[in-house]
């Protein structure tokens, strides 16, 4: 395979194979993590549920034609992806959903509440929203078992009039709470403000790894031109020595590094989990920034890995073919995607990261509009580990 290195400004957009480092790549990120790499004959033996020549595809089971079993498909309450938690002989769905549903009400995005819907058949629903729960801010709702089995939810908000990195924990573990909102990182404190590419601060997503230390990714956009929408989207890294460190929160990519994955790229909805052989990242890939040069670009999966931890960034090896852009249903159906992003992953049981069951992604089957609910929902797909 050929391929170039993270920070080469030579980065291929325009065929969706892995890429690697030119030298000195590891046998474990040839396969990117999920696989076996036999030199014999050049090629990785992939793990369950993983397929390519690297290794970087999910290996997706047909959708069932009965929608109680799509995730949560509910136009009525529009929803946007999520996390699931098995918990209390119950799958726990953490996901934003909008707040406001009458005529008049916005239609933005900023109008949600995040809340958990409940199954007691499978992970793929069907759901019940329990509206009579503590509703959470945040339009991300990144939801972890800690390794003292307390519950944490990552998402963005204000704690004490502070804006950043916001940490929910329900120290009992229950998933009804009570959660109690801890700040991680302080944007405005930390923040550079001359900075060329990390303006903002959205989408996080952590994973607590085995010793309690913390590695989060975030959505940013650039400084030029001053904090617009519209232009590039990048992915950033913080990381703290401990779950526990509320407030100790620190940058891993910094001006003198870039973003993860260099300027060129346009990434966003990173979601980060481990593994023994890593750190692993599936994202909505776009492309490079102007304009995005994948045509498929609001449907497009990425999906990347580091070895270690995750924090030296020239570690990082990346691809853009995590996914489908279509759903094929168990009739034989494929059904293409207006929108197919904000991604995560179900696990076989809350402490084995290396058997994802299923993919969830905040989908649309109508308008391809990213900025706006339309008709979006929370798809949960079955992947294929047999």
């Amino acid at each position: 395979m050929n391929g170039v290195a993270l920070n080469s400004p030579r980065l291929l957009f325009l065929c969706s194979v892995a890429v690697f480092a030119a030298n000195g790549q590891t046998d474990l990120a040839r396969c990117f993590g999920n696989g076996i790499w036999l030199a014999t004959n050049n090629t990785c033996v992939c793990n369950p549920g993983w397929e390519g020549d690297a290794c970087t595809k999910l290996k997706l089971r047909p959708l069932s034609t009965n929608d109680s079993f799509w995730g949560y498909y509910n136009i009525s309450d529009p929803s946007w992806g999520g996390t699931v938690v098995y918990k209390d002989a119950v799958w726990n769905l953490f996901m934003p959903i909008k707040k406001d549903v009458g005529p008049s009400a916005s239609g933005n995005f900023s109008n949600h509440v995040t809340v958990r819907a409940v199954s007691h058949v499978s992970p793929q629903g069907p759901y019940t929203v329990q509206f009579n729960e503590e509703e959470l801010p945040g339009f991300r709702a990144d939801v972890h078992l800690t390794p003292n089995g307390s519950l944490v939810l990552f998402t963005t908000g204000n704690v004490g009039g502070k804006f950043g990195i916001v940490m929910n924990v329900s120290y009992s573990g229950s998933p009804t709470g009570p959660w109690k909102p801890q700040l991680m990182f302080d944007y405005e404190r930390y923040h550079n403000r001359t900075t060329l590419w990390n303006c903002g601060l959205g989408d996080p997503s952590a994973t607590i790894l085995r010793n309690g230390s913390v590695l989060l990714a975030y959505r940013t956009i650039p400084q030029t031109p001053p904090c617009e929408r519209g232009t590039a989207e990048h992915i950033g890294l913080l990381f703290a020595s401990h779950w526990t460190d509320y407030g100790g929160m620190t940058y891993i990519t910094t001006d003198n590094t870039g973003p993860l994955f260099n300027m060129s790229i346009s990434a966003e909805d990173p979601y980060l989990y481990w593994s023994e052989s890593g750190v692993h990242m599936l994202f909505h890939a776009q492309g490079s920034q102007f304009p995005p040069s994948f045509p498929d670009h609001r449907t497009r999966g990425g999906y990347a890995y580091a070895t270690g931890d995750g924090t030296d960034i020239s570690s990082w090896v990346v691809s853009f073919d995590a996914w489908p852009n279509n759903v094929t249903f168990s009739n034989g159906t494929l059904v293409p995607l207006a929108r197919r992003q904000r991604p995560s992953l179900v696990f076989a049981n809350t402490s084995d990261t290396h058997k994802p069951t299923h993919l969830i992604n905040g989908v649309d089957l109508v308008s391809p509009d990213g900025l706006h609910w339309n008709h979006g929902w929370t798809m949960i797909q079955e992947i294929d580990i047999n």
